[in-house]
C-alpha cells in the first residue's frame, strides 16, 4: 500500500476543520495551522496529528490546503511560495478561482491545483466542523500544470468522502 500524503491545512474553520477531521479519520497525518487556541482544540479533538501557527510550517508536508477566505488565501499563497520546495502540492478551498490560479502561475507554483468543495453549513469555525461534511458532496478541481499534483488532490478529495 502506498504511503498516504502528509497534509497541512492552513485555516481550521468549518471547511478546513472538517477536512482535517475527515483526513485524520482516513489515516492521514494532518498538521493544522491556525491561531494557538484553535490548534489546541483541534489537537484535543484528535482532528489533527500536529499543530503550528505559521503558514511556512506547512511546506514540510506533501500537500498544503489553504482553507481561509479568498483574499487571505492569496496572501498565504505568497508566503508559502517563498519556502515551497519543488514537488510541493498546494490546493485551496476558495469559492473563486481566477485570482489564486493566476497568482500561483505568476509565482511558478507548478504544484498548485485549485479546488472548491460544494459543502458547508450556515455555521462557522472549528466548533462547527465535522468529519462527514463532504460525504457525497461534489468538489470542483481546477487541474494545474502537474498531473501528479492533480492526482494527489483528487486522492484527498476522495479520502474526505467527496466526489471530484
Amino acid at each position: 500500500m502506498a504511503r498516504r500524503p502528509r497534509v497541512a491545512i492552513v485555516g481550521l474553520g468549518l471547511v478546513g476543520g472538517s477536512l482535517a477531521r475527515a483526513l485524520s479519520a482516513a489515516g492521514h497525518h494532518v498538521t493544522g495551522i491556525d491561531w494557538p487556541h484553535v490548534v489546541r482544540r483541534a489537537l484535543r479533538c484528535r482532528a489533527i496529528s500536529a499543530g503550528a501557527t505559521r503558514t511556512e510550517k506547512g511546506a514540510s508536508a506533501d500537500v498544503v490546503v489553504l482553507a481561509a477566505p479568498p483574499a487571505t488565501n492569496l496572501r498565504l499563497l505568497r508566503r508559502l511560495a517563498k519556502v515551497a520546495r519543488p514537488g510541493l502540492v498546494v490546493t485551496d478551498v476558495s469559492s473563486v478561482k481566477g485570482d489564486i490560479v493566476r497568482e500561483a502561475a505568476r509565482l511558478r507554483l507548478d504544484g498548485f491545483v485549485g479546488g472548491h468543495p460544494m459543502a458547508g453549513t450556515e455555521q462557522q469555525g472549528f466548533a462547527a466542523s465535522r468529519a462527514d461534511l463532504f460525504r457525497g458532496a461534489s468538489w470542483w478541481i481546477v487541474p494545474g500544470r502537474s498531473a501528479r499534483a492533480t492526482r494527489a488532490v483528487r486522492g484527498l478529495v476522495l479520502a474526505a468522502g467527496a466526489r471530484p
